[in-house]
């Protein structure tokens, strides 16, 4: 991708990427507040991500998905080798999970270490408070937190 080519941001509004958004407040505040920091102020940016300083920004073939990354909690990565298909070729893929304070998980593949590795870099000097690489505590740290911020929505809703 060309330095100078700024990819468009749009998410319809019936899509699951759009639905999964208004869990963090209004859905089209975020999209227009991500879409401005991607055009001034891209910290990062590949061909399957941008960071933003408070969004990371997925884009998948024509999807397009939004993280707020101040809703981020668990972010870890793994690496597999794969065959290609049709080729007796192997790769090795890398993918990046994020998982949020609300339960969304997310899952980057990305072709190459060193993207996987900027990104993570940047993610740890910035936001200090994730749980970082899997480990059997960090999993259930974070499916501790998940269940317990469900109970008290319901028992919010129940009021």
């Amino acid at each position: 991708m060309a330095e100078d080519e700024i990819r468009d941001i749009r998410i319809g509004k019936f899509t699951k990427e759009y639905l999964r958004l208004q869990k963090y407040g209004d859905a089209d505040r975020i999209i227009s507040d991500a879409e401005s920091e991607y055009v001034e102020k891209c910290i990062l940016e590949n061909s399957r991500i941008a960071l933003t300083p408070k969004y990371l920004i997925h884009f998948s073939g024509k999807r397009i998905e939004i993280i707020p990354l101040e809703s981020a909690l668990w972010v870890f990565e793994t690496q597999q080798l794969e065959n290609e298909l049709f080729s007796q070729r192997e790769q090795m893929i890398y993918t990046l999970y994020i998982t949020t304070i609300t339960g969304d998980r997310y899952k980057i593949r990305m072709d190459d270490r060193k993207s996987v590795d900027e990104v993570t870099e940047l993610l740890t000097e910035r936001y200090p408070n994730f749980f970082y690489g899997y480990s059997p505590e960090h999993s259930r740290m974070v499916h501790y937190i998940l269940d317990e911020n469900q109970k008290e929505l319901n028992a919010l809703k129940k009021r």
